[in-house]
């Protein structure tokens, strides 16, 4: 099961990055797709980081053979985006900046979900406002 903060964060990269790829597509085509490759690794490896703090972590139950398969699933990501960077070898720049916004677009999502939550007063692992008394 995957925590509702998490679900709610890949659903707004999700829409974040549906945007920002009809941006680089219009710039050109081969960094859209970079753009969109580069979102999904991020957002995989957001989703593979939550899922493995929740088998390691969580307090009386804690699954040692699931965080492993986690964190070999981590390793085959974190494999897979250098091949993926090494193979992309002689990347013109602009390729390589929708690169970097693709894999940024989950870390921006996130500051952006956490601050509009400190400003609303919304609890973000509750999902609704904190008691002002407490």
């Amino acid at each position: 099961m995957i925590p509702p903060l998490v679900r709610k964060i890949l659903w707004a990269t999700v829409v974040l990055g549906g945007v920002t790829f009809c941006y680089w597509v219009l710039r050109d085509l081969w960094s859209g797709i970079a753009f969109a490759l580069a979102t999904a690794w991020a957002m995989a490896n957001v989703l593979v980081w939550a899922m493995l703090v929740l088998a390691y972590v969580r307090p009386g139950n804690r699954d040692t053979g699931r965080a492993m398969a986690w964190l070999a699933v981590k390793f085959v990501l974190l494999v897979a985006g250098f091949a993926a960077l090494v193979v992309a070898a002689p990347m013109r720049p602009i390729t390589g900046w929708a690169v970097l916004a693709g894999v940024s677009s989950v870390l921006v999502v996130t500051v952006l979900t956490a601050a509009g939550a400190a400003l609303t007063g919304v609890d973000l692992l509750e999902g609704r406002e904190k008691d002002p008394l407490k």
